[in-house]
């Protein structure tokens, strides 16, 4: 409940056609969410241009940077 960002690196392989029940919970509870490219839960925020919350490669994704991006923006 306090958290302003929830971090989903999940498998695109796995979650290509899944959902995340974290996914659905952060989205009601206005969360911002980070995904992984190639999954559902990207596709359906690309649906609202938050491309910048897809992440394509999380092993070279600098996360405290990004994070304090966002927060900028």
């Amino acid at each position: 409940m306090k958290s302003q960002i929830i971090v989903l690196p999940y498998s695109n392989k796995l979650y290509r056609e899944r959902t995340s029940g974290i996914f659905i919970e952060g989205i009601v509870m206005k969360k911002i969410i980070l995904v992984t490219s190639g999954t559902w839960m990207a596709k359906e925020l690309k649906k609202f241009k938050l491309n910048e919350l897809i992440i394509k490669n999380w092993n070279n994704y600098l996360l405290e940077q990004n994070i304090n991006k966002i927060f900028s923006d």
